[in-house]
């Protein structure tokens, strides 16, 4: 692996357990657009990021309320378009549905509201066969785990090995 996957597996952080999977995911499914919602310290960001730039191609968009892009080296910045917004508000949307993506990363908010808004509003961008991801979907913490049960069972991995979790959907 190359160091930024390695700096941001030492994150104690609640993306550390899932960091070798979303770049494996990234990388292996040629993923080639991403969207991110909600990225704080840019950690699962700088891991799509580290795909993308490994493979030479591709764009990460990602949302939150500040511009996290100081986050990321240099060498990164090619690869991540940084949008600044709540992602509840249609102006925020209307900056990033220019494209269809291949990952949609769910982790703005964490209660069952602001998953549900952000899978109804963003969903609709993932084009068939990409990925769905959410954040959290184990989090006895969090309602968005709510959510996610409540998705139907068909194109659903859930991986929980470690504390919060994350539910994968594939679009089809």
């Amino acid at each position: 692996m190359n160091k930024i996957l390695d700096d941001m597996k030492s994150m104690n952080r609640a993306v550390k357990p899932y960091v070798y999977f979303l770049w494996e995911l990234t990388y292996e499914s040629n993923a080639q657009n991403v969207l991110e919602l909600g990225s704080r310290q840019l950690q699962s960001g700088r891991t799509f990021l580290s795909a993308l730039e490994e493979k030479k191609s591709g764009l990460l968009t990602a949302v939150d309320l500040a511009d996290r892009s100081s986050r990321a080296p240099d060498f990164l910045l090619p690869y991540l378009r940084m949008i600044v917004g709540n992602t509840h508000n249609q102006e925020t949307f209307n900056k990033v549905n220019d494209r269809q993506y291949d990952i949609l990363f769910i982790d703005a908010g964490h209660n069952y509201e602001d998953v549900s808004m952000d899978y109804k509003m963003y969903g609709e961008l993932v084009k068939s066969g990409g990925y769905i991801i959410f954040h959290d979907s184990h989090n006895p913490n969090e309602t968005c785990s709510k959510f996610w049960k409540e998705l139907p069972d068909n194109n659903k991995l859930e991986l929980d090995y470690g504390f919060a979790g994350l539910g994968i959907l594939r679009k089809i």
